[in-house]
């Protein structure tokens, strides 16, 4: 397990099983469905705005808000499940923690990625 841990904000369409299983991999977790200002049917800047307001990594299923991250400005950054139901929470948590080498470097690249597309390639 990595030593770095990310502040993340799970977009309505993850499951609390997922934000229990980052948890107990001991990142600071905050569910969109659970904060008062955002709510369950939010639209997709405020969730934006709030991250990026709070610094957290978006980590979403929805593949708009995931094209939308691609097209915008600044140092948005967003996890990208790709398939909602091809995954389990556990695989879900793995892909995750496997991507943190990634995100681990934002800081010090040049042209980090407002996004990464979290497939099966993340579970090896």
């Amino acid at each position: 397990m990595w030593s770095f841990l990310l502040d993340t904000l799970l977009d309505e369409d993850t499951s609390e099983e997922l934000a229990k299983r980052l948890r107990e991999q001991g990142h600071d977790v905050e569910r969109v469905v659970e904060i008062r200002e955002l709510g369950d049917g939010v639209d997709d800047g405020d969730v934006h705005n709030y991250a990026e307001k709070h610094d957290r990594v978006i980590i979403t299923h929805d593949e708009g808000f995931f094209h939308r991250c691609m097209n915008s400005e600044g140092t948005f950054r967003l996890l990208w499940i790709t398939d909602q139901q091809a995954f389990e929470p556990y695989e879900k948590a793995e892909m995750v923690e496997n991507a943190l080498e990634i995100i681990e470097e934002y800081d010090i690249m040049e042209n980090p990625p407002r996004a990464i597309a979290l497939t099966a390639q993340f579970l090896e």
